[in-house]
């Protein structure tokens, strides 16, 4: 009895636990060359005529997002992929990152994984036409060959017919209202993330990049944005806010 006491705890403790709200992540550059754009703090650098401007916006549960811009003055045209974008742990004491990467999301590889969900959900959708047709198709026939059945029987059947076309209906709605999910996702993904594109001279590109978050608790984050021969890096100070405490 005791043991399964201790149990019963225990797995209220573990429910509890894995509902508790992800800490809201705050960053601060410790950059100098700061500005402030719409409450962002903006970093700016510039080299070989590359400028590049990096500003914090917020986290998720599974993300840190930020803004990015890439203007190219130089004379060739410079390739700019996020995925190739990561950050690393710095060590407090030291101020040395440690060898593990972190990369930004390919923006590339979440829309096809969308597209690949819109594929099996048009399988599904001929899958349940299918078996809706067939399935009214015995009906019917079942109703030519119990025509002298007792009436009883007949609205037992009808009941039966209409549960089934009931779940038919609600699996259309079902998929329709995950289609517009997933077109919304794929929305943000093609024309708000940053993707990856070939920058002539003379022009810029901005967009949003998002780092898998993989739970970091630590204050110093160095991110690296390799571009064409030069890597831009700026370190932020991290702080952890309780999603659940009153803003002062």
């Amino acid at each position: 009895m005791r043991q399964h006491h201790f149990f019963s705890i225990a797995c209220i403790f573990f429910l509890f636990n894995s509902c508790a709200s992800i800490p809201v992540a705050t960053m601060k550059p410790i950059n100098k060359n700061t500005t402030f754009d719409w409450g962002s703090e903006v970093v700016t650098f510039r080299q070989d005529d590359l400028f590049l401007k990096v500003a914090y916006i917020r986290s998720t549960d599974d993300h840190f997002l930020f803004d990015v811009e890439v203007q190219n003055a130089s004379k060739k045209t410079q390739l700019v992929a996020p995925e190739d974008f990561f950050y690393q742990i710095m060590l407090s004491d030291t101020l040395e990152p440690l060898e593990n990467r972190f990369p930004a999301v390919d923006p590339e590889g979440i829309l096809l994984d969308i597209n690949k969900a819109e594929a099996r959900e048009n399988a599904d959708g001929r899958t349940s036409y299918l078996l809706e047709f067939t399935s009214a198709m015995s009906n019917t026939a079942s109703d030519i060959a119990n025509i002298n059945r007792e009436r009883t029987q007949e609205e037992i059947e009808e009941a039966e017919r209409n549960q089934r076309r009931n779940k038919y209906e609600l699996e259309k709605i079902e998929r329709m209202l995950s289609f517009q999910s997933l077109n919304e996702r794929r929305s943000y993904w093609e024309n708000k993330m940053f993707r990856k594109t070939h920058v002539p001279h003379g022009y810029s590109l901005k967009g949003r990049v998002a780092f898998y978050r993989f739970n970091n608790k630590n204050p110093l984050l160095k991110f690296t944005f390799p571009i064409g021969k030069n890597n831009f890096e700026v370190i932020y100070q991290q702080k952890l806010i309780d999603a659940n405490s009153v803003y002062e």
